[in-house]
């Protein structure tokens, strides 16, 4: 963990080492105790998959949020942790999201 930041930008309070339930699970990362605020320490946050089915002449799995309107989709996207690869985050993720299994990454 990086330990760049050390006080709270919301309230000041010092930060501290806490655990949480995340989406994949419990993670401990700096928060403030006093207002809850958390340092991500995410320089490359963001990643998007583009996740072809070969067992359906190469479609492309396509995301569906029920608060976007009408017929908007989107790529299969989720945040990195910091120090993950591309793939490792990609494998991670996309079973999570559609209930599937990744099986080949590229």
């Amino acid at each position: 963990m990086n330990v760049d930041a050390r006080f709270c930008i919301v309230c000041g309070t010092a930060l501290a080492p806490i655990a949480t339930l995340e989406d994949g699970g419990e993670k401990t990362r700096l928060r403030c105790p006093a207002c809850g605020w958390t340092h991500w320490n995410n320089p490359t946050p963001v990643l998007a998959a583009v996740i072809e089915l070969v067992d359906r002449d190469g479609q492309v799995l396509l995301a569906r949020n029920a608060a976007w309107p009408g017929k908007f989709f989107g790529l299969i996207t989720g945040f990195m942790e910091a120090g993950e690869t591309p793939e490792t985050a990609s494998g991670a993720r996309a079973p999570r999201r559609p209930r599937s299994r990744s099986t080949r990454w590229r």
